[in-house]
């Protein structure tokens, strides 16, 4: 996909924030889904399909308000969630602390809601 930058912008493209987002969303899902190969146990691959299952929601949610108007505030929250990201991949490393796991990526998912709630309301 091209890179789209804001002097390009038209109401007809993709918000690139957005876009970015969406991208690094759906590249989480298949870091989850690698993760399923270093799983000990059943727990593990329980919560690892679980987690997959909640952030393809907001792969799609994300994916259905692409076309937002860029904004300050979608820019923001999309920034948010940008930076939460890595924390998830650091808690996915360790998967023996499960909680922590969890506790980390229902957060960054709180932050991808809440920039589609934004995104819709620049819509």
């Amino acid at each position: 996909m091209n890179k789209i930058t804001p002097a390009d912008r038209t109401d007809d493209l993709p918000n690139a924030e957005l876009e970015v987002l969406h991208r690094r969303l759906v590249a989480l899902v298949a870091d989850l889904d690698l993760a399923i190969d270093d799983a000990t146990d059943a727990a593990q691959v329980r919560v690892l399909t679980e987690q997959i299952a909640a952030a393809n929601i907001r792969v799609t949610a994300v994916g259905r308000v692409l076309f937002a108007r860029q904004s300050k505030d979608v820019t923001a929250a999309a920034g948010e969630v940008a930076k939460s990201i890595p924390e998830v991949e650091r808690a996915l490393a360790d998967l023996a602390r499960l909680e922590t796991f969890v506790s980390t990526m229902t957060s960054m998912l709180k932050l991808v809601d809440g920039a589609v709630a934004t995104a819709r309301l620049a819509s």
